[in-house]
């Protein structure tokens, strides 16, 4: 499903006009994507949880020259589902 698809169901679904509904959405993903930067967890009770999670540097290799080379650490958003929605899944 793209976002626009998911636009239009929203909209279906709820009766509120598309460009309502992607205001709302496009400031929802805003807002998730700012506070995840500054480091702040996002918590959607029965959805999930969007954090920043610090990966730690680590050795890869060159594909080119086959060399070793080192990753820096660095920060790496992350959603973790909830119970329920991993539940959810398993009944699939």
């Amino acid at each position: 499903m793209t976002k626009l698809e998911l636009l239009h169901e929203i909209s279906e679904r709820t009766g509120i006009e598309r460009r309502d509904v992607t205001a709302a959405v496009e400031a929802c993903f805003l807002i998730i994507k700012e506070k995840v930067a500054k480091g702040e967890e996002i918590n959607i009770r029965g959805f999930g949880t969007f954090l920043c999670k610090k990966r730690k540097p680590k050795i890869a290799r060159d594909i080119k020259k086959g060399e070793p080379i080192i990753l820096p650490e660095k920060n790496m958003p992350v959603f973790k589902a909830s119970d329920i929605f991993i539940d959810m899944m398993k009944k699939l």
